[in-house]
């Protein structure tokens, strides 16, 4: 069995840190496999990365006391996206966007639910959900 666990993040980067090699010090320091899902230096005010992290749960906790200590916000992916079924008109648009098929329709009933697992937070049903249903709490 493997001790190794997976984690989503998202780190916001304060302008100060957008041209470090964060990415590296996760690799090599804290011995982490990453996978970058999203990325985005575009405005200093909200600079992300979006990405999958694996390692043993000591590693990615002084990872994350890393990030911190490098004023570097970190969020947890779990807390990040919501599907809010309250506003949710069940239109099917963001379930034939969805490339991992993390949003489904349920043929039965023609209910659309989500799955926080598959989601990668490519952020097109968050783009075209026309009820904005589709809630992301980590964008600042």
């Amino acid at each position: 069995m493997s001790d190794k666990i997976r984690k989503k993040w998202v780190l916001h980067f304060p302008s100060n840190q957008v041209d470090k090699p964060i990415a590296y010090h996760l690799v090599k320091d804290y011995n982490l496999v990453i996978n970058i899902l999203q990325a985005s230096a575009m405005d200093e005010k909200d600079s992300f990365l979006i990405l999958e992290v694996v390692g043993r749960r000591k590693d990615i906790d002084h990872a994350h006391a890393f990030l911190v200590t490098q004023e570097i916000d970190v969020v947890d992916m779990e807390k990040g996206i919501n599907l809010n079924i309250n506003k949710c008109i069940h239109c099917g648009l963001c379930v034939g966007l969805c490339p991992t098929k993390a949003l489904t329709i349920n043929r039965d009933t023609w209910e659309v639910s989500f799955d926080k697992s598959d989601c990668i937070v490519c952020d097109l049903c968050l783009k075209y959900c026309p009820v904005k249903a589709i809630e992301m709490e980590f964008l600042k």
